[in-house]
């Protein structure tokens, strides 16, 4: 089976003076087709890297940059903005993840159960695959971690006000006439990381340095084609199915 992990959302802070610094990082970004170009004005990069805090980057949990006040404005996986909703829930506003020209790109993180053939206590070992799957249980790792249930399980109606609010927010961007699913990547093994770094470096050069979208765009993804096909990794959703390694199109 598996057990789905929503995927990026945005937290704001309440009363937010849109004319201060604020400071934001995307995390997650889905398809390999990203054209940035299309869909920003071209002076959009230059002014983001007003609002955009220089240490973005280097966040590995947002909530803890929205609670000490480094970020107003943040995108990432709900259950790492999870502790600032759920110590401050009058102070952030959660929403989903903002669409672009492709759609409303979020990431569920799927995680699969399985027991080896031949594995020792085979019946006790099905057994706990049944009872993490049992509703209760899957409310309980919602409470717990901010992991909701892939099963059909009703929410109870007193979860803690923060839990309430990545809730809503997910639903909304599940629900959403243009949602768009992205799966993690598939087939890269260890080399998962330098994927990351692709789009990390895009960010950097286009949003905190300035530099033409097109450009960059075209410079990384010969960066990302070279890595798809030492890796001979297939695309996987939302992009079609592919006859060999994924590239860039």
């Amino acid at each position: 089976m598996d057990l789905g992990l929503p995927a990026a959302l945005g937290v704001l802070t309440v009363g937010l003076n849109l004319g201060l610094r604020a400071g934001t990082v995307q995390r997650g970004l889905g398809r390999l087709i990203a054209p940035i170009h299309d869909a920003l004005p071209p002076s959009t990069p230059n002014r983001l890297a007003n609002f955009v805090n220089p240490n973005s980057t280097s966040y590995n949990f947002m909530g803890q940059a929205l609670l000490s006040g480094d970020v107003w404005i943040g995108f990432d996986h709900v259950a790492r903005v999870l502790d600032a909703l759920r110590q401050k829930p009058d102070e952030f506003v959660a929403f989903p993840a903002p669409a672009g020209p492709k759609g409303r790109g979020y990431m569920p993180v799927l995680a699969g159960l399985a027991v080896l053939k031949g594995a020792p206590d085979m019946s006790e070992a099905m057994a706990l695959i049944d009872y993490l799957a049992q509703p209760q249980t899957q409310i309980a790792t919602a409470r717990s971690l901010g992991f909701f249930p892939v099963v059909k399980a009703e929410l109870p109606p007193d979860l803690e006000p923060g839990l309430k609010l990545a809730a809503a927010a997910i639903e909304k961007m599940e629900s959403a006439k243009d949602a768009l699913p992205a799966l993690l990547p598939i087939g890269l093994g260890r080399r998962g990381g330098e994927f990351d770094k692709v789009f990390m470096d895009t960010f950097q050069l286009v949003v905190l340095r300035g530099q033409k979208p097109r450009a960059v765009l075209d410079r990384e993804a010969e960066t990302l084609n070279r890595l798809m096909t030492e890796t001979g990794a297939p695309c996987w959703q939302p992009d079609p199915p592919s006859t060999g390694a994924c590239q860039v199109q």
